[in-house]
């Protein structure tokens, strides 16, 4: 998988991650709060959802003009390649 680019329609950069004691706190009906699952380390999710892979696949599905926007759904639909034994460990942070 390759880095963003900044043509897509969704803004690859608009990601964050957050601390554990600020999980509760985060509202708003402008963002997709994901949780990575025991298999992933949180670096890896973040990782992922910057790649072109991901960004395009949502950009394909956005719908609307002013706002382009997915379902919850549709950000929670591609598989994160894993390895097939194991935790997957990205090792950034």
């Amino acid at each position: 998988m390759t880095p963003s680019h900044p043509s897509h329609p969704f803004n690859p950069n608009a990601v964050a991650m957050t601390p554990p004691e600020l999980h509760s706190q985060i509202r708003s009906t402008g963002l997709r709060v994901l949780r990575p699952t025991r298999d992933l380390e949180p670096a890896c999710l973040f990782l992922f959802v910057q790649t072109d892979d991901f960004v395009r696949h949502l950009s394909d599905l956005a719908k609307g003009a002013l706002h382009p926007a997915v379902t919850d759904k549709q950000v929670r639909e591609p598989a994160i390649p894993l390895p097939p034994h194991g935790r997957l460990s990205c090792g950034v942070f």
